[in-house]
This record gives structure tokens, sequence and C-alpha cells, in this order.
């Protein structure tokens, strides 16, 4: 018998007389058959790219028999508990015949390592607006894998990401770069990136002449501004900004008067703006205009200084106008406008040789009016000097040194306004 069935064996004996008897015996059980195989369900925490990141442990499902029946299901092995790039397992099912099958599984991937990154350096980074760093590669170790492979490195700060510090704003960010490997598995840090200005506000604060107050425009009228310059409505001067510090010289009742009081044209004999002690570099100046022309000369680059820095930086000269004699300056105040006479004086409403060439002028500075002419130079000089005069009108100080803009002055103006704090900003 080779064919899987239930059989009984029947004897039959018969003698020459033709009598016969018949016995059947028992039941004989024939299994050649081979069993259907279990099956298992891996158990284990799966991350991406079908990697498990946990041990995994499989639970078995029987197999089936229709004859002898079954007996028993087994996996090998029954859990993985190492890193495998892919591991099988196989299941066995027998029956109760003694048949076996077997059927394996797999392969199945484990990576239970996370990926690390790390900061180059603690502590915080100042830079400067603008500046091109590639952040990863500046600031961060490269990251490392497990064998699961090469994974990607995202940079935020905040909700966004960045690649490079040439698009972040000023102020301070916590930059947090994050390596997701490719079983899903990731690894942070952080770095603090300080964004300053590509500019920087004067180091010294504008030095406000006795009689001069500090305003501002506010887009629709001049207003006392705040000598602290705190941000707001108040603010006095931002040069990153291109908003220079204005000054001026107003009538007796307005000398005192709260920080944020309009302060009417009437009010305002004289207009000042500061300009402030800078060096200014100069080896691209010359034919070269700064990268411009004659006519159209580019930017000219410039930096803030102390009184305390007399030595420039290299490729940079400190601008003559800030020494006055054997004195370092922190800035000078210049007229906001051309200097004109007094308004219904005969040389304003009739400006001529024989009305204006004199030194009984008294002089003012203020927009959308004709201008002093028709003067010889000492007469200019000695108008200008009427400003700080022992007596004046203006309420300015007479140590101060109110003179006729000398040409090293001007040209430290048109400088400044050839910058990134002028038309350039």
């Amino acid at each position: 018998l080779n064919e899987s069935g239930i059989y009984s064996i029947k004897l039959t004996g018969s003698d020459e007389y033709g009598n016969s008897t018949a016995q059947t015996s028992g039941e004989y059980k024939i299994d050649v058959t081979d069993p259907i195989v279990g099956s298992v369900s891996p158990s284990g925490t799966m991350g991406s790219n079908s990697w498990y990141t946990s041990n995994v442990t499989f639970n078995v499902t029987n197999g089936t028999d229709s004859l002898s029946g079954h007996k028993s299901t087994t996996v090998s092995p029954t859990s993985l508990t190492s890193n495998t790039t892919g591991s099988n397992v196989v299941v066995t099912t027998e029956d109760n015949a003694g048949n076996k099958v077997t059927k394996t599984f797999g392969p199945y991937k484990i990576d239970k390592t996370n990926p690390t990154i790390s900061v180059k350096s603690t502590g915080s980074v100042t830079i400067t607006k603008g500046a091109s760093n590639a952040i990863l590669s500046t600031y961060f170790n490269g990251a490392t894998w497990s064998i699961s492979g090469t994974g990607s490195v995202t940079c935020k700060s905040g909700s966004t990401t960045v690649t490079n510090t040439s698009s972040m704003a000023v102020g301070t960010h916590t930059v947090t770069c994050t390596a997701t490997g490719v079983n899903g598995l990731t690894a942070s840090a952080s770095k603090t990136i300080i964004v300053k200005p590509d500019c920087e506000n004067p180091t010294t604060a504008p030095s406000l002449t006795n009689g001069l107050i500090p305003i501002k425009w506010n887009g629709s009228a001049w207003i006392k501004a705040d000598t602290n310059n705190p941000s707001g409505a108040n603010q006095w001067y931002d040069y990153c900004s291109q908003m220079w510090a204005n000054a001026a010289s107003v009538t007796s009742s307005y000398r005192n008067v709260a920080v944020g009081t309009t302060i009417p044209e009437s009010a305002i004999n004289a207009y000042f703006v500061w300009i402030p002690r800078y060096e200014y570099q100069y080896t691209n100046l010359g034919t070269s205009y700064a990268g411009g022309s004659v006519y159209q000369p580019g930017q000219i680059n410039i930096k803030f200084i102390a009184t305390s820095k007399t030595s420039p930086s290299s490729n940079y000269k400190i601008h003559p106008a800030f020494t006055f004699g054997s004195t370092q300056l922190a800035g000078f105040w210049v007229g906001k406008f051309e200097t004109s006479a007094a308004s219904g004086s005969a040389c304003f409403t009739s400006p001529s040789t024989s009305n204006c060439n004199n030194t009984s002028q008294s002089p003012y500075i203020k927009p959308n009016v004709n201008s002093l002419r028709y003067q010889t130079v000492s007469n200019q000089f000695a108008t200008a000097q009427k400003f700080s005069a022992s007596g004046n009108s203006y309420g300015i100080s007479t140590s101060a040194d109110a003179h006729m803009m000398k040409n090293s002055e001007w040209g430290a103006v048109a400088y400044l306004s050839q910058s990134k704090y002028g038309k350039y900003g």
C-alpha cells in the first residue's frame, strides 16, 4: 500500500470442497501526504521602507492535516534581536504520521539604531545679514547612519526650512537639523545663530549742542524725538534704515517740550542732520568710482567708528572731516537745507548783492525757501557764525563752533549719502 488512506485486510480460507471462511482484520491507516504548512505573523515596530526598528517576534499559526491530523507547527528562530539587512525564519509543520513540511518566510530587515548628528561647537555664533554659509556643513558634523543606509538631513528655524544663512532675517535663530534614517529613526542637534544687520548704527550717540532738540518726521509732522532712541513712534534715528538723526533750533517755547510733542514749522529756526564719525574704504575709489562711473558712482563702503579709533582698518581711511585741529570728533551737525535769510528781510524777498552782501543777515535753515546768495565768502563765513554768537536768538550755546561748511565736511556728507546708509541702503 503506497497511497494514503484507511485500510482493512480481509482474509478468506477455502477447502477443497468449496467451503470458505472470511475474516477482516482491523484498520490500517496510511498517510504519505505532507500536511499544509503553517504561517507566521511578525510582531515588532515597523519603521520606514520595510525596516523594523525593534526586536521582532513571530507568532505561529498552525498548519493543517486532514488525514493523520496536525501534530505540531514550529518556527525557527522564534525572534530576531539583532540588526540585520535581511534574515529569514523557517516554519515546520508535522502531522501525526511523521510527515513534515517547511516553508521559509522573510527576509525581515531590522535596524534599531538611530542616526547621529552633532554641532561642531557649542554656544551661539554671530554673523552679518546676507553672509552666505551652508548651514549643515558650516555648523554641524555630518550625520552618521546605520545598516539601513544613508538617510536625509533637514534643517529648520522654527517651521521654516533653511539651507544657507543668506536667507535668514536679522534676529536670533535656533536652527535644528534633524537626521532621518532610511529606517525612519531620527536624531537632532541645534545651533543658535544670531544674525546682525549688515550695517550698524553709530557707536556714539549724536551729541546735542545746547539749544538743539532731537526731532523726527512721523509721516505728517515733526515731533520731538527721544534721545534714548527706543524703537517705536519716538525713535530718533536708525542709520541702518536710512533714518539719520535730525535736530532743530526752535523758539524758546518749544525747547523743553515733552517727547512726542509736535513741533510746528513756524517754531523751527534751523534744521540739522548728524554726520557720525566713520572710516571709508578707499581701494575701490579713484578711477573705479566705487564700481560706478564718474557720473554715477557706486556704493562707498563705510564703517562707523568711535573717537578712540584713530588708526583706520586695512584699506580704509578715517575721513578728515572728523578731525578738528587736535580733537577727534564723534560727528558733527550740518544744515539739512541751504541757509536762507530771515523771512521778510530785503535779502529774502528781493535777493541781490546790495540787499544780501553784508554781515547783518539773520541766517535760517528751512525748506522750500530761497537760499542765501550774493554774499562774499567772508560775509558768508561771518553770517554762519551767528548761529552760536553771544546773545543769539537760536538758543545755541556759544561753545558750539558754527561755521561755513568746509570742503572736507561736504565730502563727508557726500560719501555717507553714497553708502548703504544712504542711497544704497
